[in-house]
């Protein structure tokens, strides 16, 4: 019997433990503090628990986990945090403390969001982490990271999109192991539209050219 193309999907990231996040060249990073055992360190798809202080120019506090004397819990580079995030809290060890400077063009807010960070400031964030949880993600949070402007359907360039930044890492380690580049590529491309036409096919249920919720989890029911 056939593998479900969810599966296919799903075990091609589950292979791929870590991964690279969006380079953002303009970011600014500092590690205030690094415990001197500093061995295990985040990666993609980890969840991190992190106590956070955000503020502008000045010194003005916006938002802060401590204040509320709540952490904040989230899975690295899965679209749950902004690009920023995601990217300034890479290969972090457990105690680790950074300052994370985020320029005006990339601090946008998550829907929900936009009356706490206003448009058109520099925004500052110390950032300690607390704890990094290796586990896999569960099928619910691949939804959220494929689900990229967070209308709860998953579109045709969504699914195009999260697939080409995953298989993009598989082409790179072929690459090192003495793949040509172009071969690989050619063989991504192949591989994605097969991978995305027979996913909508089979499970576009109303045909209305996305995945909804219900769809997605039908599937999952079904398939796993």
């Amino acid at each position: 019997m056939d593998a479900h193309p969810l599966q296919i999907i799903l075990g091609l990231i589950s292979a791929l433990a870590t991964g690279n996040c969006a380079s953002l060249p303009e970011l600014m990073v500092l590690t205030l503090y690094q415990p001197e055992n500093c061995i295990i360190k985040s990666e993609v798809h980890n969840r991190l628990v992190v106590h956070y202080t955000g503020y502008f120019a000045g010194n003005k506090t916006f938002d802060s986990s401590r204040d509320r004397n709540t952490p904040f819990s989230f899975r690295l580079g899965m679209n749950e945090v902004t690009a920023p995030w995601d990217t300034g809290l890479i290969d972090m060890c457990v105690g680790e403390k950074r300052l994370v400077v985020i320029p005006e063009y990339l601090a946008v807010a998550r829907p929900g969001y936009e009356q706490m960070v206003p448009a058109g400031n520099v925004l500052f964030y110390n950032i300690e982490l607390l704890e990094i949880d290796k586990s896999m993600p569960s099928k619910e949070d691949f939804f959220k990271e494929i689900d990229s402007n967070f209308d709860k359907e998953l579109s045709q360039g969504e699914m195009r999109v999260f697939l080409k930044k995953h298989l993009e890492i598989d082409i790179q380690k072929g690459i090192a192991d003495g793949a040509n580049e172009e071969d690989a590529r050619a063989k991504m491309l192949l591989e994605l539209d097969v991978i995305l036409t027979k996913f909508f096919e089979q499970d576009d249920v109303n045909r209305d050219g996305v995945i909804d919720q219900n769809e997605y989890y039908r599937i999952y029911h079904n398939e796993f």
